[in-house]
């Protein structure tokens, strides 16, 4: 419903669809979303509100359908010719169905089928004809890699997220650099990512401390504990080794005979003996495990 009572402030907002800046009192038409009063210029920018009857202010983007508008900021427009040149530029996408690009609230906003345009291809035009639209770049400290197969692993399942641009793992900092588009993926998203692929993603760095430093310390505490894992491992396997081979060892060859009760007694406790070692001290089995959940 059309509200006919206009506004008297005279400061200005921005007609969500279009993104041109108007004088509330001179509105074409208002809309009331939640406890928000959204304002139109034209009846062409209300009518299209209607149609979609959903817009997200916060990640600009909503849903109509099989299509999706995503609102995309632009650094570096160049007036409105250069707006049409990005218009263009989108058009000639498979699977775009429309651009809108605002030169002064640098913005533009597309509306595309998903299942034939990605948000990555549209970023990557853009910056091949000389924009740059908004993207942000973060950090996720990564639980539980140890070998090149978990870096492709990680990397892999974060560059097929929605959203993500670009991902690269480094084993030797345990940490993924992503850089991503705001409102289709958030560091949330992300860490879900690289659970999703049998890893974890570690918190947010302590106050006062520095990335470095925790960093650190928790390799000092993987290697601490590799380290008790280890030993521990050694001295069960010491007697799994000698009453594995009793021939070779004095006064074990007489009492463990080949095919007696007693060395079939001892075999049967060196296996539960091992249990623990394979269970708890190897690394490379419960990483397997991890992998295996995921498919």
């Amino acid at each position: 419903m059309i509200e006919t009572t206009k506004p008297q402030s005279a400061a200005t907002v921005r007609d969500p669809v279009c993104g041109m800046t108007i004088d509330p009192a001179q509105a074409f038409a208002t809309r009331a979303a939640g406890l928000e009063t959204l304002y139109f210029c034209s009846e062409r920018c209300v009518g299209q509100y209607d149609r979609e009857h959903t817009s997200s202010a916060t990640t600009g983007i909503s849903v109509t359908g099989k299509l999706r508008r995503i609102e995309l900021s632009v650094a570096d427009f160049d007036g409105r010719q250069g707006a049409r040149r990005l218009e263009e530029q989108f058009k000639t996408l498979p699977g775009v169905r429309q651009v809108t690009a605002n030169s002064g609230a640098k913005l533009v906003r597309i509306e595309y089928d998903p299942a034939q345009a990605q948000v990555e291809t549209m970023v990557e035009r853009a910056r091949t004809v000389g924009y740059t639209l908004g993207t942000a770049t973060t950090q996720l400290d990564i639980q539980g890699m140890h070998c090149a197969s978990c870096v492709v692993a990680i990397e892999e399942a974060l560059q097929h997220t929605p959203g993500v641009l670009k991902a690269s793992v480094n084993l030797a900092t345990q940490q993924a650099h992503i850089e991503y588009v705001p409102g289709l993926i958030d560091r949330k998203g992300l860490s879900q990512a690289v659970k999703d692929a049998g890893y974890q993603a570690r918190e947010a760095s302590a106050p006062g401390g520095t990335m470095i430093d925790r960093a650190d310390q928790d390799r000092a505490r993987e290697y601490s504990t590799l380290l008790r894992k280890f030993w521990f491992a050694t001295i069960v396997s010491l007697p799994v080794i000698i009453f594995s081979y009793p021939q070779f060892f004095p006064g074990l060859r007489d009492w463990l005979t080949p095919g007696s009760d007693a060395r079939r007694i001892v075999w049967g406790l060196l296996g539960l003996l091992t249990i623990p070692v394979l269970a708890w001290a190897s690394h490379f089995f419960t990483g397997m495990w991890q992998v295996l959940k995921h498919r």
